[in-house]
């Protein structure tokens, strides 16, 4: 990436993203870089300014060398949440002191607080759906082919919906032992780049787009794989 785009920054997707991205979801970030740059100006202190822009800049450099795509937004979310102390820190010692009363930040605390949740509660379908599909397919499964070790490919599962293929033997995993350690299954979401066919072919394993162990070595007060093969199912 650095090779591809330096010195040409602004040609990288993922700026044209971040700018979607704090328009859609990540709106107190502008409004509080917004508010610190108006503050500063009025208040003439040009060097904490610049040490805002530079920092905040200067980051999403990095973020952006490093994943010039952003593909996933889970993971660039992770990476982008120091850009909030670059702009919450200065606010909260500076603008806020001088600016209103305590009562009023109490209040805009509180109703912060309630938008957050809100936006949680909002995005909650997004991920329950995922757990839904997991526990019918493999239910399905279970009568149907018998078993407790299933696997399948990205053009067979609905990945909309699964959005996270590499996570989903762990889930698997996790969501079918809630009932007992004997009820215990998993599913494997083979992908193009990551087929390991001859781990399918052997016996006993618990497979994982980054693990295949031997299932004995699972903690069996939690989980009961049994022995047994991985058996292809279709959607």
């Amino acid at each position: 990436a650095l090779a591809q785009y330096f010195p040409n920054f602004w040609d990288m997707p993922a700026n044209g993203k971040f700018l979607v991205k704090c328009v859609q979801y990540y709106y107190f970030f502008p409004l509080l870089l917004g508010g610190l740059s108006v503050f500063y100006f009025w208040k003439r202190r040009w060097g904490r300014l610049g040490w805002v822009w530079v920092s905040t800049l200067g980051y999403l450099l990095l973020v952006h060398y490093s994943s010039p795509n952003t593909t996933y937004r889970f993971y660039a979310e992770v990476t982008y949440l120091p850009l909030s102390i670059f702009v919450a820190t200065p606010f909260l010692f500076e603008i806020m002191p001088s600016i209103g009363k305590p009562q009023w930040w109490l209040i805009a605390l509180a109703l912060l607080m309630v938008d957050r949740v809100l936006v949680i509660r909002s995005n909650a379908p997004t991920f329950t759906q995922r757990l839904d599909w997991l526990e019918r397919r493999i239910g399905e499964a279970r009568q149907q082919e018998g078993g407790k070790r299933f696997y399948t490919n990205t053009y067979e599962a609905p990945m909309d919906t699964l959005i996270m293929p590499w996570g989903v033997a762990y889930e698997s995993l996790l969501l079918t032992a809630l009932e007992s350690p004997d009820s215990a299954a998993t599913l494997f979401i083979q992908e193009a780049h990551n087929k390991q066919e001859e781990a399918l072919r052997t016996p006993d394993l618990f497979i994982a787009a980054f693990d295949q162990l031997p299932a004995r070595q699972l903690p069996d007060r939690y989980f009961k794989l049994g022995s047994g093969l991985y058996r292809w199912i279709e959607e």
